[in-house]
């Protein structure tokens, strides 16, 4: 393929760069975030400690951060970990979100 960059992975880039990784993503290892983030200099991770591929409207933490880094080229501080919004799998009268354990419904 003709348009495929192929590296070197070690060049410095005008601005940094923002690596997103799934903690539990099937499809993109978690690891290999943290790969690209060790070999792109200026390069940033941020982590969801999330489940499911990708990243993408599953937090707004993450997002926030997205959107931040597309406006500005600002990166989240070193280590920043967001929380998914919903919690799968989670019985509707007790779901839960990041911020916790929802409180039930009044009848």
């Amino acid at each position: 393929m003709v348009d495929r960059y192929t590296g070197p992975w070690t060049k410095q880039t005008a601005n940094p760069v923002l690596v997103v990784g799934n903690r539990f993503d099937p499809v993109t290892p978690y690891q290999g975030a943290v790969t690209l983030a060790r070999l792109l200099p200026r390069s940033r991770l941020l982590t969801l400690d999330g489940w499911g591929h990708t990243s993408e409207g599953k937090s707004s933490c993450v997002n926030a951060h997205t959107a931040r880094y597309l406006l500005t080229s600002r990166v989240p501080p070193r280590g920043s970990v967001c929380q998914p919004d919903v919690v799968p799998f989670a019985h509707s009268s007790a779901a839960q979100t990041a911020g916790g354990p929802t409180k039930p419904a009044r009848s």
